[in-house]
């Protein structure tokens, strides 16, 4: 029989050489002579035809997932099962240290902020991505974190961590806005600090903010501020069901809880004197941690992968790699949503040990996997993943930015 093998692992894109040695019934190895053999040997995909390809000797990698190679040489036959991996890229690193990052609707600038040890200390700034330079610097307050630019960009929301508080920031005349006290006495949240903003998409001074206590942990939210006025207290709750929210309309909230044993989506509607609870539906969201939620027209999108519709808050699906992680499907640990491409792009952690994070594109259609490739080099805890301009992306994490300039096509 024949044993087929390549020097190492086939990747997306890229391309393998197929040696073929000769196996004897007792289990020895033959050397075969590999240009003699060339002309005879035939070679074929028999399994996982979308992720490899085969012409004589050389396999291609086309997409992430399992195969099977058939070859064969004057009778004798052998197989060769392989997994085609992600190609692996080398991002271009930004050596800027942030707490938080948004990037305006436009896809093009990114403001971060900078706690009072950086080198910025306590002030939001514009990162350039091609230099790395940091400019328009703006002092905010003690320990900004999160950060929030309004959809024309003119603005920014920052949650002001050493005051338990927020506030608005004009981006053009650098005029700060009073600090919002975001703890609520009558929920025995005393202290916090702000875990995600979202703007209305129709009046930029009206956004949902939802927190965290700093001593129990506990998720609170959402709370609406208007002109620079709290117009409600937080939906009751010690884990809220709104623990992380986002506009869906310009009168209706949805929400997502990622620490409750029911793992559910809400939704609230907003008026002039705050938001209301109108329905709840659970086990949506398919495992624990939710950072942030998007929203896409109709459909809903939490950080780990769940996708729901945000009228009836149904789910639609579950972005999941099919591997086995500790006897579970892999969920993303981010999604960046690209309406243009018809994709989500998902972050995963790669579990082979070697830090590298792995981005895969899901079709919003089929919500099938299609493209994949690891990010090599990343130093720092991962936070967040961005879609940046009409083709990269920005890994953001706690030791610096990391950008792929050229997305592969989905």
């Amino acid at each position: 029989s024949l044993s087929p093998s390549i020097p190492e692992t086939l990747t997306v894109r890229g391309t393998r050489t197929l040696s073929v040695a000769g196996r004897t019934s007792y289990g020895g190895f033959v050397a075969l002579d590999q240009t003699l053999i060339a002309p005879r040997l035939a070679s074929q995909v028999i399994s996982g035809s979308a992720a490899v390809s085969v012409s004589g000797r050389t396999l291609t990698g086309l997409s992430e997932g399992d195969a099977s190679i058939e070859v064969s040489l004057d009778g004798m036959t052998g197989t060769l099962p392989l997994r085609v991996a992600p190609e692996v890229l080398a991002p271009r690193r930004i050596g800027v240290v942030a707490n938080g990052l948004s990037i305006d609707q436009s896809g093009a600038n990114l403001w971060a902020t900078f706690g009072a040890a950086n080198v910025h200390s306590n002030s939001i700034g514009k990162i350039n991505v091609t230099t790395g330079g940091v400019s328009n610097l703006i002092v905010v307050g003690s320990e900004p974190d999160a950060i929030q630019v309004s959809p024309d960009g003119s603005r920014a929301y920052v949650g002001i961590k050493g005051s338990n508080g927020l506030r608005r920031v004009e981006l053009g005349s650098a005029q700060l806005g009073p600090i919002i006290d975001i703890t609520d006495s009558g929920s025995q949240l005393f202290e916090g600090f702000v875990t995600s903003i979202s703007v209305n998409p129709s009046n930029s001074s009206e956004i949902a903010v939802t927190c965290q206590a700093s001593s129990t942990g506990a998720h609170w939210g959402p709370i609406i501020i208007k002109d620079d006025v709290r117009l409600s207290d937080y939906i009751p709750g010690f884990y809220s069901d709104y623990a992380r929210c986002a506009y869906s309309s310009s009168t209706s909230l949805v929400g997502a809880n990622g620490n409750s044993s029911d793992f559910s989506v809400s939704k609230g509607q907003v008026s002039a004197t705050g938001v209301a609870h109108l329905m709840k539906r659970a086990n949506v969201i398919s495992s624990y941690g939710v950072s942030h939620v998007d929203v896409d027209g109709t459909t809903g999108y939490t950080s780990n992968g769940a996708v729901f519709n945000t009228d009836s808050l149904s789910r639609i699906a579950q972005i999941e790699y099919p591997v086995a992680v500790l006897n579970t499907g892999q969920r993303p640990v981010d999604v960046a949503l690209d309406p243009a491409k018809g994709v989500v792009w998902a972050a995963f952690s790669d579990y082979g040990g070697n830090g590298n994070i792995i981005i895969r594109s899901v079709k919003t259609d089929t919500w099938g996997f299609s493209s994949a490739f690891s990010l090599a080099g990343i130093e720092g805890d991962f936070k967040r993943v961005y879609r940046l301009g009409s083709n990269s992306l920005v890994l953001h994490t706690t030791k610096a930015f990391y950008v792929v300039d050229s997305l592969p096509t989905p």
